[in-house]
């Protein structure tokens, strides 16, 4: 019976991140300042194309508070999870990754929201489709790790000022990132040492590295299907590096390359 509410509140917990993916701040912005994001640029809702609909300002907002809605669709299901499943099996930590399904689910909710699916066979869909994923991924990075999300950021930043290429460098952080849950230690910086959560993940130093594989498992397949979305989303801009259309940050200052 315990196990099939852990199966219910893992379904929920899906439930609730995809609602929260819902939440296309680039439409509401587009409602508050009477600018279609959709008319412009690529025409999809995430950050990089609301910064050219909405300039930097408005733009970053989107990018921000894209970011912030995966994390708290986590954050609500961490609540959860303190009144269930750690109840149940207040020994076993390994079901701690459960609550990121929220944050796998923010990102299929805002790359494929529900008006998007429901005309999904109408010519026009893609006009419904939301953005590319990258932010609310990052949000999930976040919500696993302050430090983690400091390596991948990090990894971000390098790699598009040496390609120029916003797009190339959001899809190879986040393809990367998920094997860094795997490092314990990167220099000073315990990756599962702290948390945003009350210190949550504090006996992953108090125990064996295996008694907790499981754990890591998890984490590293929720995030690894949130880096695969991202690039399915980005499989234009793959096109447009291979065939050198793609277009390249700092190139001149209308332009921006990739669109999450």
């Amino acid at each position: 019976m315990l196990i099939f509410y852990l199966v219910l509140i893992t379904l929920l917990f899906a439930i609730i991140g995809y609602l929260f993916g819902n939440i296309l701040f680039g439409d509401i912005f587009s409602f508050l300042l009477k600018k279609n994001v959709r008319a412009t640029g690529s025409g999809n809702v995430g950050g990089t194309n609301s910064i050219r609909a909405f300039g930097k300002r408005y733009g970053l907002c989107v990018m921000l508070l894209d970011g912030v809605k995966s994390y708290l669709s986590i954050v609500c299901c961490w609540c959860i999870y303190l009144f269930s499943i750690y109840r149940w099996f207040p020994n076993n930590h390994n079901f701690y990754s459960l609550i990121f399904v929220a944050g796998l689910f923010a990102t299929i909710g805002h790359c494929f929201p529900i008006k998007f699916l429901i005309h999904i066979k109408d010519k026009d869909k893609f006009k419904l489709i939301g953005g590319k994923g990258m932010m609310t991924t990052g949000g999930m990075i976040a919500a696993i790790s302050p430090y983690l999300a400091l390596v991948t950021l990090t990894i971000w930043i390098i790699v598009v000022l040496s390609s120029k290429y916003v797009s190339l460098s959001s899809m190879l952080c986040t393809l990367l990132s998920p094997f860094f849950v795997f490092v314990k230690q990167l220099d000073l910086l315990y990756l599962f040492g702290n948390s945003l959560f009350n210190n949550s993940l504090h006996f992953i130093n108090d125990a064996p590295y295996l008694n907790h594989l499981f754990l890591f498992i998890g984490l590293f397949m929720i995030m690894f299907l949130s880096s695969l979305i991202v690039l399915y989303r980005h499989k234009s801009n793959i096109k447009n590096i291979i065939s050198g259309n793609e277009r390249k940050i700092f190139h001149n200052k209308h332009q921006i390359s990739g669109n999450k």
